[in-house]
């Protein structure tokens, strides 16, 4: 993606709704006592004897979840697929989100650590007269180079991944049973092993344009470029627990939603 800087990872405010199915998962941990086969759906199980909460072959570094702990469920998925819709809709059920498009723009408010460190390393020329970040010099300085946009994100990525650890132990400590963590770059932050599940949002290419292209004001050749720049659907599917196909219809992505929540054990009978 070209041209303008991104908030963290892709803006949001995207389309609606779909139907959710469960996706195979392939390429991650499969815990001690849960067998070869990672299941879907899974008990709690334990990693080496002791108690670890496991949701199919994914464990959360923070203990069990159910009863006492909390479930955490990563939400991701390319630019245009929805992904927005879906947080509230998990946020209708009762569900805190943490957004972290929203926690980057935050933590960028001077005074910041983040900022600084952003200053130190590319220069006060990606500063506003007011002090605050000048997120289009920044894009300029970035995205005709690799190796400073892998700074850029390895700086924004530690920075927010150490504020979404405290919120959700600070979540864990009031006794909330679930929440959600609402991240376009989930993967490239390495931010998996935070969540018990993750449930990564798609919809059809010609859906993805338009939604795209609408939200944004641009042309369906820069659209384009935005979505060649997205992992591939085939990822998405083979690194998550949950699909949520996002094609239109209301109705059908409720039920999806609340038919996770129940088979995750946060809804009740």
């Amino acid at each position: 993606m070209r041209g303008a800087l991104p908030e963290y990872g892709i803006p949001l405010s995207e389309g609606t709704c779909g139907v959710a199915v469960r996706a195979s998962v392939l390429h991650v941990r499969v815990p001690f006592g849960c067998g070869g086969k990672p299941p879907v759906l899974a008990l709690p199980c334990g990693r080496g004897g002791g108690p670890a909460g496991h949701f199919g072959s994914r464990g959360a570094p923070d203990g069990a979840w159910g009863g006492a702990a909390m479930l955490t469920i990563g939400l991701t998925g390319p630019t245009g697929a929805g992904k927005s819709t879906v947080a509230g809709l998990f946020a209708s059920f009762g569900l805190p989100i943490l957004d972290a498009d929203r926690i980057y723009r935050e933590l960028l408010i001077p005074p910041s650590d983040c900022l600084s460190e952003l200053v130190r390393h590319f220069g006060r020329e990606i500063l506003a007269a007011d002090g605050t970040l000048n997120r289009r010099a920044l894009g300029r300085l970035v995205f005709s180079d690799p190796t400073e946009l892998e700074v850029l994100n390895g700086i924004s990525h530690r920075y927010v991944m150490n504020d979404v650890r405290r919120r959700l132990r600070g979540l864990r400590t009031d006794g909330c049973p679930a929440a959600v963590f609402d991240a376009p770059q989930l993967f490239e932050a390495g931010a998996e092993g935070l969540c018990n599940i993750i449930v990564s949002v798609l919809a059809s290419p010609e859906v993805r344009l338009g939604r795209i292209m609408a939200r944004d004001g641009i042309s369906e050749e820069a659209a384009r470029e935005r979505m060649a720049a997205q992992r591939s659907d085939s990822f998405f599917r083979s690194h998550s627990d949950y699909i949520i196909e996002n094609n239109g219809g209301t109705e059908p992505l409720t039920a999806s939603v609340r038919r996770i929540l129940s088979e995750t054990g946060v809804l009740g009978e």
